[in-house]
């Protein structure tokens, strides 16, 4: 993956490609939070980071100076895989050594590196970026919770959770959505009848906290869905929750995709059920609360991706935007890695023949993981071929990011302004010169009209092209209506001069339309930032002084 990237090997690679460059290049270029990537969509822009979270992209575009403009599509996204495979194992370390010492804790972090989901599914085959990322940080919230039991107080597990489930959130929202009862349980069970309301009060407490961490993007993006087409998430039959439950959608005589998630479903269940086990009865009464914990969530998981599960995301809002039941398998993956580790703990200190019987069915078990893992990797390295230049050409986005006033295929908007398929549209421009829109991406194909005199005739000359600001002079004898090639969204605002003009969506394909007078003009159109956005950076702001605050306290703070 470091020395290929992401390719076309990969189901989502196409869309992370476009959208690592875009961002990366956008921050680079001053902009601290790139929500409107300017060059996707043919140029005419995309809100998708109004809605796609952002984290993962941060981590990545600092590698950008390294890997070049090349490297900026997918390598840089294969390097930030890396680097999110690594710091998966360090938290899940981290979380497992509090309480499986030795070795043990080392390979149950060792094997939620390989579990065939994290690695085979959403890395080799999906190329889920984000959801990759989101494996870091569950540990972290785990480990947080358990900080909040510490006889030192419960500040700086309180920042390690705040800061895990904030990441969680700014990483991807439908791991957060179904990982959220998760720590809310695990305080509850490890809180005994002495402690548990108080544990599950501060984990509250930290989940909120870090929901504020995260507000300058959880904000806009649960709130401004109706300004896209965000029904494209669960239109098509494939997309649809009731179509991809265990056994029903995946089993083993599937297509070659499908067949392989339900072995690695079964097989991390597997694991799971064979590590609780070898685990045996334990005497430390906080060791087993958590591994009755982690039985707990290995089977709640296991029945939210069987079809017995249906009244629950039918029921409970918003989790149907989780479009997948087997998206579970990432939590069902780190609490069958706890239970091989307390698996193998208590494995060592066994002896005869069972000892042997339970390490060799085990060894069988991993076995098969890594056969998995293989099977994807061979296919990733015989299939995978650098993104072409169609994909950094267009820069199509996903569907469910186009603006709400697009109301017709995304293809059929961009054949409009491809001036070599309608060499008639020169006739709307003086001298013959277009004005066309600029683009940082090198392409071969058709340049693209930056505007476009839908009514009168006139000249444009093009003063700024930027992702948020765009600032043309029009020249026109009589009153003209102008479109300009980029989509219209909610919070678009034009001037005319220090005046403020009407601007709206055209009727089918959601372009800029404005209304000019005759005469010269400086028409200036800005995205400007909604009162949602305003709050989101006002809540996350507070949020993060307060995690300044309460770490410089608490590293003087008493037991």
């Amino acid at each position: 993956m470091l020395a290929r990237g992401f390719g076309t090997a990969q189901h989502d690679a196409r869309f992370h490609v476009n959208w690592s460059a875009n961002f990366s290049r956008q921050l680079w270029e001053g902009e601290v939070y790139p929500r409107w990537l300017m060059d996707m969509n043919g140029g005419l822009g995309s809100p998708a980071f109004y809605f796609y979270p952002p984290a993962p992209y941060y981590a990545t575009s600092f590698l950008r100076p390294v890997l070049g403009e090349e490297g900026a599509s997918g390598r840089m996204l294969g390097a930030g895989a890396a680097l999110a495979l690594f710091l998966s194992g360090l938290t899940a370390w981290g979380w497992m050594q509090r309480w499986v010492k030795g070795w043990a804790a080392l390979a149950g972090a060792g094997a939620y590196l390989f579990a065939p989901y994290h690695l085979a599914a959403d890395l080799y085959a999906r190329g889920a970026y984000a959801e990759l990322w989101a494996f870091a940080w569950l540990p972290l919230v785990l480990s947080g919770v358990d900080g909040l039991a510490e006889e030192r107080g419960p500040a700086r597990g309180l920042l390690r959770l705040a800061c895990g489930f904030g990441l969680l959130a700014a990483t991807h929202l439908p791991a957060t959505l179904l990982f959220s009862p998760v720590p809310l349980v695990y305080a509850w069970w490890l809180g005994g009848r002495e402690a548990r309301w108080r544990l599950a009060g501060w984990t509250v407490a930290g989940m909120a906290w870090g929901a504020g961490l995260a507000a300058v993007y959880v904000l806009p993006a649960m709130t401004l869905q109706e300004l896209v087409s965000m029904s494209a998430l669960t239109n098509a039959p494939n997309l649809q929750y009731d179509r991809n439950f265990l056994l029903t959608a995946l089993h083993p005589q599937g297509e070659a995709f499908r067949a392989g998630l339900f072995w690695q479903i079964v097989g991390t269940f597997a694991v799971g059920a064979w590590g609780f086990m070898m685990a045996g009865p334990k005497e430390d009464a906080g060791l087993r609360r958590r591994v009755a914990w982690g039985v707990v969530v290995l089977y709640a998981m296991l029945f939210l991706m069987l079809p017995l599960g249906e009244p629950v995301w039918k029921h409970v809002p918003k989790l149907k935007l989780v479009q997948f039941p087997w998206r579970a398998t990432a939590i069902l993956t780190l609490t069958a890695c706890w239970l091989l580790a307390v698996g193998l703990h208590s494995w060592q200190q066994g002896g005869g023949w069972w000892r042997r019987v339970m390490g060799g069915v085990l060894a069988a078990l991993l076995a098969g993981w890594v056969w998995l893992d293989i099977q994807a990797i061979r296919h990733f390295a015989q299939h995978n071929q650098p993104p072409p230049a169609d994909w950094l050409g267009r820069q199509e986005d996903a569907a469910e990011y186009l603006p709400a006033g697009v109301r017709v295929p995304l293809g059929l908007v961009l054949e409009e302004l491809e001036v070599n398929r309608h060499p008639e549209r020169v006739n709307h421009y003086t001298d013959g010169i277009l004005p066309l829109l600029p683009r940082a991406a090198v392409v071969n194909d058709q340049a693209r009209l930056a505007a476009l005199f839908v009514e009168g005739r006139g000249s444009v000359t093009i003063k700024e092209w930027r992702p948020r600001r765009v600032q043309v002079v029009v020249e026109a004898p009589a009153p003209v209506k102008l479109q300009l090639s980029r989509f219209y969204f909610e919070g678009w605002r034009a001037w005319r001069g220090v005046s403020p003009v009407k601007l709206w969506p055209a009727p089918l394909s959601g372009l800029m339309q404005v209304e000019l007078p005759a005469g010269r003009h400086t028409l200036r159109v800005e995205l400007k930032w909604s009162p949602v956005e305003w709050a989101g950076w006002a809540v996350t702001m507070v949020s993060g002084l307060a995690v300044v605050v309460v770490g410089l306290h608490s590293r003087h703070a008493r037991p």
